[in-house]
């Protein structure tokens, strides 16, 4: 079974650094644990939340983060 769920990309912090490093800090809707994610991944593969697996991509027509979780971790 999957589930997905939204995350505004205004209601995350947004780190701006040089040279392809900047990152958002995405509280995860599932466990509430703190994903680092770089920009450039979120657009391509995405990101695994450390704790619950639920991964993050970014969803541009939303403006927004894609959090999906399955049963798998």
């Amino acid at each position: 079974m999957s589930k997905t769920k939204y995350i505004k990309v205004r209601d995350c912090i947004y780190y701006s650094k040089a040279n392809g490093r900047s990152f958002f800090n995405i509280k995860c809707p599932f466990c509430n644990s703190q994903i680092i994610a770089y920009t450039w991944s979120l657009s391509g593969v995405g990101k695994k939340c450390p704790d619950c697996g639920a991964k993050v991509i970014m969803d541009l027509g939303r403006a927004s983060f894609e959090v999906s979780k399955t049963n798998k971790k």
